[in-house]
């Protein structure tokens, strides 16, 4: 198998396998269920959720403006308003489907009042604080994590091959 696309299978594979069950909860009664949605409304709402994707595509561009322009050189500024066109518009189709997903997560896992005791974080300065930064932090976070788990996969490879061929096992190969 080629290597890169083992890379690739075992990167695709890390998140799923780094993923383990919840417990299943009871169902909530429907008065419960409608106070959790507002207090996610509410909390999405107040933190800006929107404006939060709009500014986190920016730093998407920067991660993958790189790639491209070494493959052509001279057009960084082509490749950048061709990203940010259609990057905006993704991303404005894709935000309300996100911010929903978000409103079920959290209604999901919090109760009102913890929705509340974040919505009150959120509103001291620190929680400003946190709210503002936020997005570049976890962008940062993002590409660390996206490049030290290429380099460990990188690093772990050949160990992987050589047992796997010494267990007498099939590599797939690509075409």
């Amino acid at each position: 198998m080629n290597r890169a696309a083992l890379a690739l299978l075992l990167l695709s594979a890390a998140p799923a396998a780094a993923q383990t069950a919840a417990p299943v909860a009871p169902p909530l009664s429907e008065s419960e269920r409608a106070e959790r949605i507002a207090a996610a409304n509410e909390l999405i709402s107040d933190s800006g959720m929107a404006d939060i994707m709009d500014k986190m595509t920016p730093g998407i561009i920067q991660q993958i403006l790189p790639t491209l322009a070494k493959a052509n050189n001279g057009r960084e500024a082509e490749i950048q308003t061709i990203l940010a066109d259609e990057l905006g518009k993704a991303m404005k189709v894709a935000t309300p489907a996100i911010i929903e997903h978000s409103r079920e997560i959290y209604a999901e896992n919090f109760t009102a009042a913890e929705m509340r005791e974040m919505l009150a974080f959120n509103r001291s300065a620190t929680g400003r604080k946190v709210l503002k930064l936020l997005p570049d932090l976890q962008l940062k976070m993002m590409a660390y994590g996206r490049d030290a788990g290429q380099a460990a996969v990188a690093a772990a490879l050949p160990r992987i091959l050589d047992r796997l061929k010494a267990a007498n096992l099939n590599v797939p190969t690509t075409s």
